[in-house]
């Protein structure tokens, strides 16, 4: 599981994270990790950037390191509540679910 990590990771890094994943999990493995689903613009947490891409763009990633990815829906369909962030900011953060394929 990767709880908001790869929501801090630029494409270059969260390639080789994937890549990472995949060459270590077993075929049929589940992944779950959060992600920022919007369209804003990237901003910053401490000296971490905080990323947001498209469900797509997810999708293709993991698609890419063989992982069917399914979003399983909002962090706060969870009971996740983030005391900082509005309703609709937190409706951004989703739980993927990553299965590796062969």
């Amino acid at each position: 599981m990767g709880f908001s990590v790869l929501i801090h990771l630029h494409d270059r890094v969260l390639n080789e994270a994937l890549e990472f994943v995949s060459n270590h999990i077993l075929d049929d493995g589940i992944f779950l990790a959060n992600v920022n689903v919007s369209d804003y613009s990237e901003g910053s947490w401490q000296e971490f950037p905080v990323v947001h891409r498209t469900l797509d763009f997810y999708k293709a990633i993991f698609e890419k390191h063989k992982f069917i990815a399914t979003d399983l829906g909002s962090l706060q369909d969870f009971s996740h509540h983030h005391p900082r962030l509005s309703n609709e900011k937190q409706n951004c953060q989703r739980m993927l679910c990553g299965v590796k394929f062969v």
